[in-house]
């Protein structure tokens, strides 16, 4: 659930915007995803293992356990976020996010020798979601922990794009570019289920690709689109006239003023507009701040709807986590900007030194729903 901020609470459309997101969020929940998966996908025959990487490993693996029970012999789980060290018979282990550390590479260890102890006729269940390789890393013989740190750090700064990452990782770790895969018999099935966090990708661009194997069976449960299209429907059957964007890509700053600004300049209408986007966008540190993109997206945002009595926007990270925050994103609407010149605060200044988060939560309007256990890339809605 999203907690309501100021501008939620006082906004016309504040519930109408939260009831969208929330239904966004909802079909992209794992565990009825997988649970349904796998009620018609995992083999009949066979001893089951759960193999699970990424921050919706946990909700997906619940799912699978609902659908086949007492077939689950056991497995491992490699989250982001663990209360217990067990889910029925299944290991949970935690690793880093978004740059692996010694537990990442604990875990990594864990998964190959979990892999090891699959036998010829076995049913291997792989679980994928975005995180996963990170969570999980085993350096090949020639690698090392501190050369994946430093690929990642770098990749993050620079905005690699995730084909050319991947092809990097797949050089330097045992488990990715098929590399969990040929660890597992080959004479044991496995079936994959996959929550793509990879614009316009497919199931083998997840976590670096630990399951890209021609005997690997893998489907995308979900992925940003499903969250966009949930928005859209959810949005319509409150009779809003709804028009879906194409994902947004590029500097978050740079996107956020322009996509606002276009929501500004479209035609006038009688009916309550409602757009609706997903995507990922990418900041480039310049400040010492703390933020995500989202929250900067929306702070560049702000300017652009001074004074529009009807505008409001949300963006949000589906997993709950925009950066390095507590906060899944924020929310600005025609009056953002006014009440921070109020409150004796610099858009402008906070946006410079990437320090959206304290702006907003000075505010009240960082958008709050906790982990979600899903992970789709990111929504953006806007009502004008």
């Amino acid at each position: 659930m999203i907690e309501p901020t100021h501008t939620l609470r006082r906004h016309p459309y504040g519930p109408l915007a939260t009831r969208i997101a929330e239904a966004a969020l909802e079909a992209v929940r794992p565990e009825t995803l997988a649970q349904a998966w796998a009620a018609a996908h995992v083999p009949t025959a066979g001893r089951v293992w759960i193999l699970g990487a990424g921050k919706a490993s946990e909700a997906m693996a619940r799912g699978v356990l609902a659908a086949l029970g007492d077939r689950v012999a056991g497995g491992l789980l490699v989250c982001k976020h663990a209360e217990d060290s067990a889910l029925g018979p299944l290991e949970l282990r935690c690793g880093a996010h978004p740059v692996p550390n010694e537990t990442s590479t604990a875990a990594g260890a864990a998964m190959l020798a979990q892999a090891a102890e699959v036998r010829d006729g076995d049913v291997v269940v792989g679980l994928l979601s975005g995180g996963a390789s990170s969570l999980m890393v085993a350096p090949a013989s020639d690698h090392d922990l501190e050369g994946i740190v430093a690929l990642t750090e770098a990749a993050l700064r620079d905005a690699v794009p995730i084909e050319s990452l991947n092809a990097r990782r797949a050089e330097t770790d045992q488990l990715k570019g098929g590399g969990l895969a040929r660890a597992i018999t080959p004479h044991a099935s496995i079936a994959a289920a996959v929550l793509c966090d990879v614009l316009g990708g497919t199931a083998h661009d997840v976590g670096s690709g630990p399951l890209d194997d021609p005997r690997v069976d893998a489907d995308v449960l979900a992925d940003n689109d499903t969250a966009v299209q949930a928005a859209a429907r959810a949005a319509r059957a409150e009779g809003l006239e709804v028009q879906v964007e194409a994902p947004l890509r590029g500097e978050a700053r740079v996107e956020g003023a322009r996509w606002a600004r276009a929501r500004m300049d479209a035609p006038p209408t009688d009916a309550v507009r409602c757009t609706i986007a997903g995507g990922e966008t990418v900041v480039t540190v310049r400040g010492d701040g703390l933020g995500g993109r989202n929250q900067e997206f929306a702070l560049a945002a702000a300017p652009q709807l001074l004074h529009a009595p009807h505008a409001l926007l949300l963006s949000l990270a589906t997993d709950g986590e925009d950066g390095p925050t507590d906060a899944a994103g924020a929310v600005v609407d025609g009056a953002t900007v006014i009440r921070a010149l109020e409150a004796g605060l610099d858009p402008d200044a906070y946006l410079k030194a990437n320090n959206a988060y304290a702006f907003f939560d000075a505010l009240d309007d960082l958008l709050r729903t906790g982990p979600t256990g899903t992970n789709v890339c990111d929504l953006k809605i806007a009502f004008s």
